[in-house]
């Protein structure tokens, strides 16, 4: 290769890269994508919302070679940046222009700016289904082992759950039940974890799946004792006995001194009851009333 043919060349590339150099100085308008997260807003089946949109975007040809290299840009969009009808329990969204152009420009690099949106009605729809919250009523069969029996409430963990769906459905819901719980010869406390009941209704659904639940079961012995009254009413006395048949927890030291006779006037009868601490349980009293004196 001669030294003519040699300086061709090296003129040919300068004048190669002074072209380049000048075009890629150019201000160029080019067509994009970019990727839309929604942020705090679920979609599900068929409700799929477009997850790209083009936009069109101008800026010199090195800024724009940039850029080509950093995507994907990723434009976010909130439930704000829409503007929501509802209609029963659908909720239309459409976006604000001005928001999306916003976006879009804030997700752009440096050197870089949004020309335009072709398509600035982004919208869709989806079901939004109104909550409440209601109490839990836990489903349990226990039997006891012998001289033991449940001697208090149950704890019930977490004892309100919300539950979602159309609207005329939840409006009839006034509580949630969980899976029949049966427990056999038992005699201590039961600790365990129980499922809620599965709704017939497919669009009605609960925010948790299981409760936990603390049963008292204490072992008890029964015994019986007499309980004394002596009452003055209008000037009559009234003394006797109240035989009480009661169980209470086992190893209670003298647990007939833990009931409390109490009575009441009704209908010209001195009503008895007893008073007892947690874990006793009255089974019957003798007499239940006497008639007062006219």
């Amino acid at each position: 290769m001669n030294s003519k043919f040699r300086i061709f060349i090296v003129c040919i590339s300068l004048a190669g890269l002074l072209w380049l150099v000048n075009h890629l100085n150019r201000e160029y308008t080019v067509g994009v994508s970019f990727h839309i997260n929604y942020e705090g807003l679920s979609f599900s089946g068929k409700n799929q919302p477009d997850s790209t949109i083009y936009a069109e975007v101008t800026g010199r040809g090195f800024s724009l070679i940039r850029f080509y290299f950093e995507q994907p840009y990723e434009i976010s969009l909130t439930k704000s940046d829409f503007k929501s009808v509802k209609h029963g329990d659908s909720l239309f969204l459409t976006v604000l222009p001005d928001n999306l152009r916003k976006s879009a420009s804030e997700a752009l690099p440096t050197g870089i700016m949004l020309k335009n949106i072709p398509n600035d009605t982004l919208a869709f729809s989806f079901i939004s289904y109104p909550s409440k919250d209601v109490p839990v009523k836990v489903n349990f069969s226990i039997e006891s082992g012998q001289d033991c029996y449940v001697n208090g409430p149950v704890k019930i963990i977490p004892r309100v759950v919300r539950v979602t769906g159309p609207a005329e459905m939840i409006a009839a819901i006034d509580s949630v039940e969980t899976v029949p719980l049966i427990l056999r010869d038992i005699c201590d406390t039961v600790r365990t974890s129980v499922k809620i009941s599965a709704f017939v209704n497919k669009k009605i659904s609960c925010n948790i799946s299981e409760i936990h639940v603390l049963i008292p079961v204490q072992s008890v012995v029964q015994l019986q004792t007499k309980l004394h009254y002596n009452i003055t009413i209008l000037g009559h006395i009234y003394d006797g006995d109240v035989e009480a048949d009661f169980m209470a927890p086992s190893g209670e030291s003298e647990p007939e001194l833990n009931l409390v006779l109490e009575s009441d006037i009704v209908d010209k009868n001195l009503v008895f009851s007893v008073k007892t601490p947690p874990g006793y349980k009255i089974l019957r009293i003798n007499p239940e009333s006497i008639p007062l004196e006219q």
